[in-house]
């Protein structure tokens, strides 16, 4: 039923972006589209994101998840080109090879690694994920303070990597939750941030690497985010110059 209530919320949510979303030519001949939204996007930190999904969508444009879901219902490739599994407790991440920073580092299995380390540290006290199923965290879905590797968290090369949880877990399931509301995070960035501080951490107000078709021009949690588009995005630049959620 909660999966139901979220794809219902989602559809309306979508249907409700369409009819109040407007487009303007810019003084420079590019475009800027505003989009008139009716709840607060509270964090654009995925180390903060909750299920709320007009955050988790102003997040997406930043940093994408690794797959989506289509108004069918159906999964479609973000960062990740796959999730499979054969047995309900095995899933196999395939990243798109292509997938890259805005810096042009390649976006690898490590930061699909780091960030699930980041998401069960206790310094980050998040449970958005159910990571309590995956192997490896205690029964609140934290891993060992400080821990630098992670059971059920594999890397098999630079674009695979493994997850393996404690009982069995529908494929819908895992893309419904980890899938979608997992943002993977640039290592070779944030890498050396202590784990405490990036909760609250100015640089998720404006980060300058990102992995999604937008970066953050200025944001007010109450009011707005200004996005602007990021040229080097590696499945293409985006054919709007400036997007605005207020």
């Amino acid at each position: 039923m909660k999966h139901l209530v979220r794809s219902l919320l989602a559809l309306v949510l979508a249907l409700t972006l369409l009819a109040s979303t407007s487009v303007l030519a810019s003084a420079e001949g590019g475009k800027s589209v505003t989009v008139g939204v009716t709840s607060p996007i509270t964090t654009l930190n995925p180390l903060l994101c909750d299920a709320t999904e007009i955050v988790k969508y102003a997040t997406s444009l930043v940093f994408l998840p690794l797959v989506e879901m289509t108004a069918d219902n159906v999964f479609v490739p973000q960062l990740a080109q796959s999730i499979t599994t054969e047995d309900n407790t095995h899933f196999t991440i395939t990243l798109q090879q292509d997938a890259k920073w805005s810096d042009g580092t390649p976006v690898t299995a490590r930061d699909v690694e780091f960030t699930f380390l980041l998401l069960t540290s206790p310094e980050c006290l998040y449970n958005w994920l159910n990571q309590n199923a995956i192997v490896g965290t205690d029964d609140y879905g934290y891993a060992p303070q400080d821990a630098t590797s992670l059971e059920g968290v594999q890397v098999v090369d630079d674009k695979t990597l493994t997850i393996t949880t404690k009982w069995p877990v529908s494929l819908y399931t895992f893309e419904n939750i980890v899938g979608r509301y997992m943002f993977p995070l640039p290592e070779h960035v944030l890498g050396n941030v202590p784990r405490d501080q990036l909760l609250n951490d100015e640089w998720f107000r404006k980060p300058t690497v990102v992995s999604g078709p937008f970066f953050v021009e200025d944001y007010d949690a109450n009011h707005y985010v200004n996005y602007v588009a990021n040229e080097n995005y590696f499945q293409g630049a985006p054919k709007i110059d400036r997007l605005n959620l207020k």
